[in-house]
């Protein structure tokens, strides 16, 4: 996978009308804003998103790098604005075993056995670099 991704940086899905949030992706415009796996996705730029189909509702949320696009999100029983601006997108290709609390990969499985894991999700021009920043991530940890 080469190229740049200029978005928000969130996975979302379509069902019964509605679009939801599956997750931001790490280090996204969107988790920077304080977009929430679980929100539904009410208003793009004041628009009503009910029975908007997925791929209709993705075309209104990218647009060029540092515009701006305005989410209304259903949270629980309140609803929540968000301006989400556009940006490049770093899609990881290696990704740990478990998030700490600084939401960053572990790649520490075993620390008494000294196992690690580490797991490829794609491959692309980083890739390399990624696995060798895990892995030193993870000889730190033993």
């Amino acid at each position: 996978m080469a190229g740049a991704l200029v978005g928000i940086g969130a996975q979302l899905d379509a069902a019964g009308g509605k679009i939801r949030v599956v997750t931001p992706l790490e280090d996204s415009p969107a988790l920077n804003a304080g977009v929430q796996a679980g929100d539904m996705i009410v208003q793009i730029d004041g628009q009503p998103t009910e029975g908007l189909a997925l791929a209709e509702a993705v075309k209104r949320i990218v647009g060029p790098a540092g515009t701006t696009v305005r989410l209304k999100l259903a949270r629980g029983e309140k609803d929540v604005e968000i301006g989400v601006v556009r940006g490049p997108i770093r899609v990881a290709s290696v990704k740990g075993i478990v998030r700490g609390t600084d939401n960053r990969w572990s790649f520490l499985l075993d620390a008494g056995q000294k196992i690690g894991y580490l797991q490829l999700t794609q491959l692309g021009s980083n890739t390399p670099q990624e696995c060798e920043l895990s892995l030193n991530h993870f000889r730190l940890r033993v």
